[in-house]
């Protein structure tokens, strides 16, 4: 998989579209595009996104990848994309599918099949955060169904969510949402671990949804989690690091993720890594500023991808970063982090994005794709 990120801005919205499609181009095979803009509100929301989705289905006709448009405001342009291609050494079949108007991407490689989805959401997105949440994950059990992929098949799972640390009476949105994961999962063992995962915030547009899953049918290709011994796993969390109402028996109810997932395939290998934050064990670091946050997230996706990690999970190799996104809570800390990570990982594709993290203490969030370079 190549990623790439394009830019635009100083135009209007229609015209920003346009000018994006024209530099991902179309003879190559795109497989995912993930749009930011920034919305005044959830009526210009759909009307951008009703925009969004009558270019992209002219601009690539029968061949339309999947895709979403994400209300985090892009904090170095107008309007971004970021591009995931198929790379020019894949020996397989890639076939563009629809499901009730939501295209996805089906690839045949010679031991696995991959599933690419995005844009799923609920009906109404001014409807409480639950509701949203069960309709975009029905959305997502129909495409699994209709190609005979299990539930536990998924090993990438981005979850947008408008207003995340907000409380809708007593129990907070990420809350809300978490108890509508946990139940979509539990049809599920699980036995392998469950899918690398980001939870973001949004300004405006509800809840949204991609993934990726992958159905492996022969012994050179594997799906592995990674965890990181300097954090506690997300679905291992005490109660205490968890906010709002109890859920019935169950008291709060944790993320279900793991920290990063690695997929190999014969000598192609690449590691999704998860949402990750300034959190040692299961503690937020605080009061310290954006730049020591900086620095400990690094930390962790250093960790989490080193030769060391991977070798405890039977991965030789070491990790390598292949793009990142920068979720940062106030624009006023870009200039900062901007240099930090210009310093630490000079020449990197990078996204920034204004985004509220899970907890409202975390002032940055970092997620990438990396290879495993032997």
């Amino acid at each position: 998989m190549k990623c790439s990120i394009y830019t635009v801005g100083g135009k209007d919205f229609s015209s920003l579209v346009g000018e994006l499609l024209e530099k991902c181009g179309g003879d190559e095979k795109i497989v995912r595009l993930v749009f930011w803009g920034s919305p005044r509100d959830n009526q210009e929301y759909r009307n951008q996104k009703r925009e969004l989705e009558r270019q992209v289905h002219a601009h690539f006709g029968k061949c339309c990848p999947a895709f979403s448009y994400i209300a985090q405001r892009p904090l170095t342009a107008d309007l971004a994309v970021e591009v995931h291609r198929v790379d020019a050494s894949f020996e397989g079949e890639v076939v563009y599918k629809v499901y009730r108007n939501l295209p996805y991407v089906l690839l045949r490689g010679r031991s696995y099949r991959e599933l690419i989805a995005g844009g799923m959401s609920g009906r109404d997105v001014d409807s409480p955060v639950r509701k949203q949440a069960e309709e975009a994950m029905e959305q997502m059990r129909a495409v699994l169904v209709e190609e005979g992929f299990a539930v536990d098949a998924i090993v990438r799972q981005w979850n947008y969510l408008e207003r995340i640390t907000e409380f809708d009476g007593e129990c907070q949105r990420y809350q809300a949402f978490n108890e509508a994961r946990s139940s979509f999962y539990a049809s599920a063992t699980w036995n392998n671990g469950y899918p690398a995962a980001t939870g973001i915030g949004m300004q405006w547009g509800g809840v949204v949804i991609d993934f990726t899953a992958v159905k492996t049918e022969g012994p050179e290709c594997r799906s592995v989690p990674l965890d990181n011994a300097l954090q506690i796993a997300a679905h291992a969390y005490s109660q205490q690091v968890l906010l709002g109402k109890l859920s019935a028996d169950l008291g709060k109810i944790t993320p279900k993720f793991e920290r990063a997932r690695v997929l190999e395939s014969g000598n192609e290998r690449m590691i999704y890594v998860s949402g990750t934050a300034a959190i040692r064990g299961e503690q937020s670091l605080t009061e310290v500023g954006v730049l020591p946050q900086m620095g400990i997230t690094l930390e962790n996706i250093n960790y989490l991808i080193s030769g060391k990690n991977l070798q405890s999970k039977g991965v030789a190799g070491e990790g390598v970063l292949l793009m990142i996104r920068v979720y940062l809570k106030y624009p006023d800390d870009l200039e900062a982090v901007e240099a930090y990570i210009g310093g630490q990982l000079a020449g990197l594709p990078v996204i920034y994005l204004l985004a509220d993290v899970c907890r409202e203490e975390l002032l940055v969030e970092v997620e990438g794709i990396a290879r495993i370079k032997v």
